[in-house]
């Protein structure tokens, strides 16, 4: 583990330049903004922000050739493909965490001006963060492998499909639940609701079973590339 420490740090540095201070409270107003009429709008926001910023060092280690350093400095690949894992998903939790201050702030805000409010769901905003964070750890178990295996220039483009396929799927099931009284999306939620903690553990397991299958596709491809 202590060599995976240094991996993480050395990422957080590499995305540290997209986290200036100018650039976050644009971005917080542009969240207050949307987040007034629902302050758990926030989330999905921090979310997606989050799935973004993941993909910066892939592009400033192709950038400087730091993937040369890890040769000369003989650190196996496995090494490096776990600690982008590692950054990646300790980011996701710091949005999260991030998202659910800010709803509960911008919530405050809202009764200020308003003078009223149906009050804090904790456990609704809980619910909705920790949905928002498998959805976006799974957009990222798509897109890690194919950075590992052709890189952040020529997997730029392809690194956008997971968020095309999901709002596609969304569309879809919408359109399945308007115009189809039998819709399986309702009957799925209404077997959720029904069997919450069956569903729940599926659920993990199938979200632990994606990203094993994608840590091991990342470190094949990874260490097929050559540098």
């Amino acid at each position: 583990m202590e060599k995976i420490k240094p991996f993480i740090r050395l990422d957080f540095i590499t995305v540290k330049p997209y986290f200036t201070l100018k650039y976050l409270l644009i971005f917080a107003a542009a969240c207050f903004v949307v987040t007034l009429s629902s302050p758990e709008m926030g989330i999905p926001i921090f979310i997606i922000y989050s799935t973004i910023s993941a993909v910066y060092p892939f592009a400033v280690s192709e950038k400087s050739a730091i993937e040369n350093l890890y040769i000369s400095l003989s650190v196996k690949r496995e090494t490096v493909v776990l600690g982008r894992y590692l950054f990646t998903f300790t980011l996701d939790v710091l949005a999260v965490i991030i998202a659910f201050i800010y709803s509960y702030l911008v919530y405050i805000i809202f009764v200020l001006l308003n003078g009223f409010g149906d009050g804090f769901d904790a456990k609704k905003m809980l619910i909705i963060v920790t949905i928002m964070l498998m959805v976006c750890t799974l957009i990222q178990a798509i897109q890690l492998p194919i950075f590992f295996k052709i890189g952040y220039a020529r997997a730029k483009f392809l690194s956008y499909l997971p968020f095309m396929a999901m709002f596609i799927l969304a569309a879809l099931i919408v359109k399945d639940v308007l115009t189809n009284e039998n819709s399986w999306f309702i009957k799925t939620l209404g077997w959720i609701g029904g069997n919450q903690i069956l569903a729940g553990f599926a659920g993990v397991a199938a979200w632990f079973a994606i990203m094993i299958v994608s840590y091991r596709l990342s470190v094949v491809f990874y260490k097929k590339r050559d540098f």
